[in-house]
């Protein structure tokens, strides 16, 4: 997770512990997740990959 991903992810975590997201933040949690997914699947997918 890139620095900027990673203090994104912390501002929307406090907004959501504290109750108070809104729907264009739920969307930024959603399209930040899937960012990190597919950095993560690459990476498996690297790994799995016969030498």
């Amino acid at each position: 997770m890139s620095p900027v991903q990673q203090k994104k992810m912390q501002e929307l975590s406090l907004i959501f512990s504290q109750g108070k997201a809104n729907p264009k933040q739920i969307q930024q949690l959603s399209e930040l997740l899937a960012q990190i997914n597919r950095v993560y699947e690459q990476h498996e997918n690297f790994i799995s990959q016969p030498r």
